[in-house]
């Protein structure tokens, strides 16, 4: 399948495009942020600021385990289970 020239000559219209398209998911997003902090801050006591770290680590958690395992990163444990 042929690239479009689009996408190599003018790539901050691609950029732009993406933002904009993207303008559409931010609610999906927000909506369950702002419950998952609101439930942090009115069931376990939490304040707001704490309650946006915490909800922010778990929707981080899946990208930074990821990374790790990308770059094969070893815990004491690893090493001597390894043949």
């Amino acid at each position: 399948m042929p690239r479009s020239p689009t996408l190599e000559t003018r790539p901050w219209e691609l950029a732009q495009r993406m933002l904009q398209n993207g303008a559409a998911l931010r609610p999906l997003a927000l909506v369950p942020l702002g419950l998952g902090m609101a439930i942090y801050h009115w069931a376990a006591g939490l304040g707001w600021a704490v309650s946006f770290i915490v909800i922010a680590g778990a929707m981080l958690a899946p990208a930074i385990h990821h990374v790790l395992h990308r770059f094969r990163v070893e815990t004491k444990d690893d090493r001597g289970s390894r043949p």
